[in-house]
């Protein structure tokens, strides 16, 4: 084949996200935003798993899914959508939904494209959250049919490159990709964001231990090049590597960006109804057990018993979806009472509007492979508690204070002092301000993008 030269931006993640942009999605966005911005051609591909080879991506669905407001309907490649027992003689809403998405995303005429909306809406009513076809700024979430946002497979050339920021490593088998690389003479790139279900698997489901652990170690040695966002993961990776006999890979250090700006949209936006500026601490997570939102339940417990936080009606606040393996936590949230606050679905402005309007923020995950939301909460330039495990060590604790993430006392003494001592947080903001020092996205994407290139040197 002709040497073409290209750089092939796997979204595989992006494309499936119908949700508010969190860390690992995002890179995916800002990553085909910085090649647009630097000149550079990249094309958006989507990898297909069941014929386990890349699709390229229509244009204009790609646009939509880097703007947030476009998915493809991946359902039928990544589920089995088959019924059993009595379910087979109900109609299913997924089916109706699909076919009237179909219908909507297809029609020429305005008024079928409102009434197959419409049908959706009424449809998915009794769901208990809002309508997962918007996003939380209102704005339509088109879910493209595969027919309709993929194209044929990609020719891939000797000078190609494949960029591999996604986490669907459930999806892609590493023989397949090293048959790619063999075939074709192109070089690949994966950004790995930490390998925590491999050096800490009782945080996960088995069968996800167990399937993490085969695409990496196999990853691992078809990689020209693998990026991470943290010291801590390079040599996690180096240990495992050795660990098991295999070759250490070519490993890069890229910080995630963030976006230090408070938005004109967030600036004019409202908080949620119980909540006032200055009053509540921020935990930006998804809920999973390692994020240990367990831990600040029971210092928060704790400090309602002493009656700390009634004084001044302080509450604390989680953002971010349930994941697994959180039952327990679900439950604590709301018989602690109102004082425990959890909003699920947050956009960009939304949040920057809850950044800019905590008093602290909090981060006491057991161990972590970068930790954006600390950052982020630098980037507005607030005081942060933060636990030193993984990565945090790292990037936070040069700039806030941090704590054993299993010290239930310590952190019930550093939350203290901040809630009853505004001195103390006013110092401890100051010390952000000095001390941090931001790598915006298109910095962070560059730098990704110069690894890909670098691949050739290895």
């Amino acid at each position: 084949m002709a040497d073409t030269g290209r750089l092939l931006l796997d979204v595989s993640t992006l494309a499936r996200w119908t949700g508010p942009p969190t860390g690992m999605i995002r890179v995916e966005s800002e990553l085909h935003i910085a090649a647009s911005a630097l000149g550079i051609d990249a094309e958006a591909v989507f990898f297909d798993p069941s014929i386990q080879a890349f699709r390229s991506l229509n244009a204009a669905v790609a646009e939509r899914l880097v703007g947030w407001h476009g998915a493809v309907d991946t359902y039928g490649m990544d589920y089995t959508l088959t019924r059993s027992g009595w379910r087979r003689f109900v109609p299913s809403r997924l089916a109706i939904v699909r076919y009237l998405e179909r219908r909507r995303l297809r029609s020429a005429k305005p008024w079928v494209a409102w009434c197959a909306d419409a049908v959706q809406r009424a449809i998915l009513a009794v769901r208990a959250n809002r309508f997962p076809l918007c996003g939380a700024d209102g704005l339509r979430i088109d879910l493209f049919p595969p027919d309709l946002a993929l194209g044929d497979l990609v020719t891939i050339g000797p000078g190609d490159r494949i960029l591999i920021p996604s986490s669907d490593w459930g999806r892609k088998n590493p023989q397949s990709l090293a048959a790619i690389k063999q075939r074709t003479g192109c070089r690949i790139a994966v950004v790995c964001y930490d390998i925590i279900p491999i050096t800490h698997p009782a945080f996960f489901p088995p069968d996800d231990v167990a399937t993490f652990r085969r695409y990496w170690t196999g990853m691992f040695g078809v990689a020209d090049t693998v990026i991470v966002n943290a010291c801590a993961i390079r040599d996690d990776i180096k240990r495992h590597c050795q660990a098991i006999g295999i070759s250490v890979p070519s490993i890069r250090v890229v910080p995630l960006g963030c976006q230090p700006n408070v938005s004109p949209a967030s600036a004019r936006i409202g908080l949620p109804a119980g909540l006032r500026a200055g009053g509540f601490a921020l935990f930006v997570s998804m809920i999973e057990p390692r994020k240990n939102h367990a831990l600040l339940l029971d210092v928060w417990e704790r400090l309602l018993t002493r009656g700390i936080p009634q004084k001044t009606q302080f509450r604390l606040v989680f953002v971010g979806r349930p994941g697994w393996m959180t039952d327990d936590v679900m439950r604590r949230i709301p018989a602690i009472g109102d004082s425990v606050v959890h909003l699920s679905a947050v956009d960009d402005a939304n949040l920057h509007a809850l950044y800019a309007a905590a008093a602290f923020c909090l981060y006491p995950s057991i161990y972590e492979g970068y930790g954006l939301p600390v950052v982020e909460a630098f980037a507005f330039g607030k005081p942060v508690i933060a636990s030193n495990g993984g990565a945090l060590r790292e990037v936070a604790g040069p700039v806030c204070e941090t704590c054993d993430p299993t010290d239930t006392a310590a952190w019930e003494a550093a939350i203290e002092a901040l809630i009853v001592d505004p001195t103390r947080r006013a110092e401890a903001a100051d010390q952000v301000k000095k001390r941090f020092r931001p790598v915006t996205w298109l910095d962070s994407a560059t730098a990704m993008l110069g690894a890909i290139r670098d691949t050739d040197e290895h």
